[in-house]
C-alpha cells in the first residue's frame, strides 16, 4: 500500500494540523483497477460534515456523517445506492447510460473538483505552502462566484483543499482532503449492501419522475455525476 499515514497518530495530526506533503502518490499504479482512499472535511456557512470514500475502478463507496447521521452511498457498474444507516433502509438507482460511458472515461470516480475547475477555464495562479510540501492553486470566477483549488501535482490532480465563494448568497464553503492513499487491498464485496438493508429499487426514468413529484431518497444526492453523468 502507498500512502502518507503511517500511524494513528499521524492521522490525528492530518485533522489537527490540515495539512501534509503527499509522497509517492503519483507513482504508476501496478494494479489493473486504481484503488483510492481519502477523508474530507467541509466547513464554512453551511455547516460542517465528515466524508470518507473509497474507490476500486469505477466502484465507488462513501460514507458521510451530517448531524449524527451516518449516510452511506455505493456506486456499482448498474445502480447507485443511497442507505439510511440507522434506519437500514434505502434506494437504488439504476444508473443512467451516459453516467456508464464516463466511467470508461476517467481514473478515480470521486474528487474531481480540479478537473472542473480547471475545464471551466481555472488558471493556475500560485504554489501554496501546506504541511511538508507545496501544492499548485488554481482559481476560476465567474457571475455565481469563485472557486479555487490546490491540487497535488498535474498528473494525479489530487485536491488537497478548496475555497468556494457564491457571489449571490456571499456564503463561503472550505473542504479539506486529508489521508490520500492508494493500492489498498479491497474485496468487490466491500461495495455492496447490508443484505438486511431494505433498499426500494428505481429504474433511472422512474427515479427521475418520481423525485419531481416528491421527496424520494433519505439524504441529499452528494455524487450526481455517478448517477446522472453530470453535475446537474
Amino acid at each position: 500500500m502507498k500512502c502518507f499515514n503511517r500511524s494513528g497518530f499521524v492521522a490525528l495530526a492530518f485533522i489537527l494540523v490540515g495539512l501534509i506533503a503527499i509522497p509517492g502518490l503519483a507513482a504508476d499504479e501496478s494494479k489493473e483497477e486504481q484503488t483510492w482512499f481519502a477523508e474530507r472535511v467541509t466547513s464554512g456557512d453551511t455547516g460542517f460534515s465528515l466524508e470518507r470514500f473509497w474507490s476500486k475502478g469505477s466502484l465507488f463507496r462513501s460514507e458521510a456523517v451530517l448531524g449524527g447521521q451516518p449516510m452511506t452511498t455505493i456506486v456499482n457498474e448498474t445502480h447507485y445506492l443511497m442507505i439510511d444507516v440507522l434506519l437500514a433502509r434505502g434506494i437504488s438507482i439504476e444508473r443512467s447510460a451516459r453516467a456508464k460511458v464516463k466511467d470508461k472515461e476517467r481514473g478515480r470516480p470521486f474528487a474531481l473538483e480540479a478537473e472542473k475547475i480547471i475545464k471551466d477555464g481555472g488558471e493556475q495562479v500560485s504554489e501554496e505552502k501546506y504541511g511538508l510540501g507545496t501544492c499548485l492553486l488554481f482559481r476560476t470566477t465567474d457571475n455565481i462566484g469563485k472557486r479555487e483549488v490546490c491540487i497535488s501535482d498535474l498528473e494525479t490532480k489530487l485536491p488537497i483543499f478548496l475555497r468556494t465563494w457564491h457571489r449571490e448568497s456571499n456564503k463561503n464553503i472550505n473542504m479539506r482532503y486529508l489521508n490520500w492513499s492508494r493500492a489498498l487491498e479491497m474485496d468487490d464485496t466491500f461495495f455492496k449492501p447490508d443484505p438486511r438493508v431494505k433498499l426500494e429499487e428505481f429504474t433511472y426514468d422512474a427515479y427521475q419522475k418520481r423525485v419531481a413529484e416528491m421527496p424520494t431518497a433519505p439524504f441529499p444526492l452528494f455524487h450526481p455525476l455517478l448517477l446522472h453523468g453530470s453535475e446537474n
